[in-house]
């Protein structure tokens, strides 16, 4: 499958895919300095610096939260093709993917955020595995 997504309709297939493949170079190019320099909004900043946003020369549009999960469901967090990967929704959250206890998500965002760019790729890797998993199960 090729890493391209124009806008309009988004499979499951086709978004586990480009989570897959955003969430692994995540694992694989974060460095120390770009997490300490990405602050506060943190996660975001690293997201948006993927190479195959159309805006920075690739051929994938941009979308909800930077979240092609999000996109696919357009925000409806209940039919998050991830939610299982950290248990459900737990009954207190707002958003899932980042308040659950169980989310690889959690700390990847503000004040309580994660403090070494090791233990974000080790979550990037979690994210990435669970979306691969997806793609692998579709038809």
């Amino acid at each position: 499958m090729k890493v391209e997504w124009k806008g309009g309709n988004l499979t499951k297939k086709r978004a586990a895919f480009l989570c897959w493949n955003m969430w692994e170079w995540i694992a694989e190019t974060l460095t120390q300095k770009e997490w300490v320099i990405a602050g506060y909004y943190s996660i975001d900043t690293i997201k948006n610096k993927w190479p195959e946003w159309s805006y920075n020369g690739g051929k994938v549009e941009s979308c909800h939260n930077t979240c092609m999960s999000c996109e696919q469901v357009a925000t409806h967090c209940e039919k998050c093709m991830l939610l299982s990967t950290w248990g459900g929704w737990d009954s207190g959250s707002i958003i899932p993917c980042t308040e659950n206890v169980g989310s690889p998500y959690k700390n990847l965002y503000g004040q309580h955020r994660l403090k070494t760019a090791k233990a974000v790729k080790k979550r990037a890797r979690l994210i990435a595995n669970a979306a691969k998993k997806v793609y692998e199960g579709c038809k």
